[in-house]
């Protein structure tokens, strides 16, 4: 009676221990790689020729492991020619590690970058914050301009032994846009009086005083002005026309979400589309251990049921 009560026990034990390792192990590789989320602040929203500003990047992680940062990029484009290079654009990226002022290199299609002479790390589920300096030059184009960021461009994903793990799950493009103010031009000199070109000031009618409007003075009503239709918008500021006053506009957020996980923004932002390392990991196969263990399992509490029904059946056995 003991051995078969040791074997039960035995039947039972390795049929937990086989369900767990193919029920766990999927759930485990099921968590990912994660993701991160970046923020942009400090872009005003007009910038005169000759002036600039300073961007901040806050790249936050929600990956478990070491994010080795190899390259950091952004684009600037000009509204007028989204796929080119604007002209009379300056960038310089502040060394995370350094802190000193580095000129950046240029790419095609308005892209700008730098690689550190060591690679930045992101602790597990850690934040960096860096820093790139934008001076449009006096011939820098007026209009609309968009800067746009992935955060990091290069980068090693790492384990606590060092080892590569692959990819992101996913990553966020934040944008921010800003736009050059056309240059003054020269003041205009008022011309004589008596000229084509002269303001007659109020003229008199027949029969109405001077500076009185013909309708007032026949008694009919004054037509209110037609009011103007408000300027469409399109997102981005557009340049301002000759006459028309400048508005303040309100500064982009600065603030990154302190739990990125649980921000309802992350959502929106992040790539709907698993990364390629979270790919190796079909769900289907993880359906399969499930449906494995669960029956291993019932096979197991059979087996050992069967064997106690037996011992009942022939105690002498």
């Amino acid at each position: 009676m003991a051995r078969r009560v040791i074997r039960t026990a035995a039947v039972l034990l390795g049929s937990l221990l086989f369900a767990g390792f193919w029920t766990v192990a999927p759930a485990a590789a099921a968590q990912g790689t994660g993701t991160i989320v970046t923020s942009i602040g400090g872009v005003p929203a007009k910038v005169a020729p000759g002036d600039g500003f300073t961007a901040t990047f806050t790249v936050v992680s929600t990956s478990r492991y070491r994010l080795l940062v190899r390259t950091l990029a952004l684009t600037l484009t000009h509204d007028a020619a989204p796929d080119a290079a604007p002209d009379g654009l300056a960038v310089q990226w502040q060394d995370p590690a350094t802190g000193a002022w580095q000129d950046s290199d240029t790419h095609g299609a308005g892209a700008w970058a730098f690689s550190p002479a060591e690679p930045v790390v992101i602790a597990p589920r850690g934040t960096l914050t860096y820093r790139a300096r934008v001076t449009l030059e006096p011939a820098a184009a007026s209009g609309a301009y968009l800067l746009e960021t992935d955060g990091v461009a290069a980068y090693t994903l790492v384990d606590g032994t060092g080892r590569d793990v692959g990819l992101l799950d996913g990553h966020n493009r934040p944008q921010a846009g800003f736009r050059c103010l056309s240059a003054p031009g020269p003041s205009g000199t008022p011309a004589p009086t008596g000229s084509a070109g002269a303001d007659p000031g109020p003229s008199a009618t027949a029969g109405v005083p001077a500076g009185t409007e013909p309708a007032a003075a026949s008694g009919l009503p004054i037509p209110a002005p037609p009011s103007e239709p408000p300027a469409p918008s399109f997102g981005i500021a557009l340049a301002l026309s000759p006459g028309e006053e400048e508005t303040p506009d309100p500064e982009p957020a600065t603030t990154a979400p302190s739990d990125p996980s649980r921000s309802p923004v992350v959502a929106a932002a992040l790539d709907t589309g698993p990364g390629p390392y979270a790919a190796a990991q079909p769900r289907t196969a993880s359906t399969l251990r499930l449906a494995f263990g669960v029956t291993a399992i019932v096979v197991g509490f059979a087996m050992g049921t069967a064997l106690l029904v037996r011992r009942h059946a022939h105690p002498d056995a």
